[in-house]
């Protein structure tokens, strides 16, 4: 298994939680030994892979030449990023970043937004 695949069952395991991931990566050094040390109450990485790929989402992580220049240093900066889609080359981006548990109301915003 990869690096991408360890990482997304962390993201689950710990809810997404950015401070506490960005502990354990530090005290670890990768998202496999992280994975490790989460024992029992970790996602199943296979599962939880299969389950991106059936729904066509895709996943690059920081150390990805992919991976945008100008994001890896912002404060915070994500240590991976899910995609639908190709990822665009060095053209201007924009991304839409909001919560999970969206209101209608923003979810209707966010498609206008997108639109334009």
């Amino acid at each position: 298994m990869n690096e991408k695949i360890f990482y997304h069952a962390v993201c689950e395991t710990y809810e997404g939680d950015y401070l506490k991931l960005r502990k354990l990566k530090e005290r670890y050094g990768s998202w496999q030994k992280v994975f490790e040390s989460a024992g029992s109450k970790s996602a199943d990485p296979e599962k939880s892979w299969a389950e991106l790929e059936r729904q066509k989402i895709g996943l690059i992580l920081e150390d990805d030449k992919k991976f945008p220049k100008l994001l890896r240093e912002i404060p915070f900066a994500p240590f991976g990023l899910y995609y639908r889609g190709a990822l665009p080359g060095d053209e201007p981006k924009l991304g839409i970043v909001g919560t999970r548990k969206a209101t209608p109301v923003g979810l209707t915003t966010a498609k206008k937004f997108a639109a334009e």
